[in-house]
């Protein structure tokens, strides 16, 4: 079973993306801040991670960076989220981007692609 972490703080959103991908025998939780996000990367492994540019607490990139520094979930991919332009430097952080809004359909099929092991060799 694969794992799934969704960083994000807007209920709905956070909802639509997971049950996007239920059904699908993959294990998703979604929390809403980037404190509790790492604090789960930190303990149990994640094969993609999902995450909000902006959150409460902090931002989705600077949870990226926290988590490819303290070496969490070291084989997962991250996605990112965002309603706003990224620097391509902060683009390169991430294995995937998602403006918003996202389309349900294309965000469900980019994750079931980068899920399959046959696409490992396309990864960074």
């Amino acid at each position: 079973m694969k794992r799934i972490l969704i960083v994000e703080d807007d209920d709905l959103s956070g909802e639509l993306m997971r049950e996007a991908l239920s059904g699908r025998e993959l294990e998703v939780m979604v929390v809403k801040t980037g404190a509790e996000a790492l604090e789960l990367a930190q303990r149990e492994r994640y094969h993609l991670i999902v995450t909000d540019i902006r959150l409460p607490d902090s931002n989705g990139i600077e949870l990226a960076r926290r988590i490819r520094f303290h070496g969490c979930s070291t084989s997962s991919a991250i996605f990112a989220v965002s309603g706003m332009p990224l620097e391509d430097e902060e683009v390169r952080i991430f294995n995937e981007l998602f403006t918003k809004p996202v389309s349900l359909a294309h965000f469900r099929d980019r994750v079931l692609r980068w899920l399959q092991p046959s696409n490992k060799e396309d990864r960074p």
